[in-house]
């Protein structure tokens, strides 16, 4: 599974520049998901 986002970090907060970002999910052996970090 994949999470598709936006944020404005690329254009230093200006909210209506915004880039789309994409981060896979990966799932621990319990089936619960691992945290992501949307900044990196």
């Amino acid at each position: 599974w994949y999470l598709f986002y936006h944020d404005s970090s690329l254009s230093k907060g200006v909210t209506h520049l915004r880039s789309v970002k994409v981060t896979e999910l990966i799932h621990n052996n319990d089936g619960t998901i691992q945290t992501i970090n949307p900044y990196r």
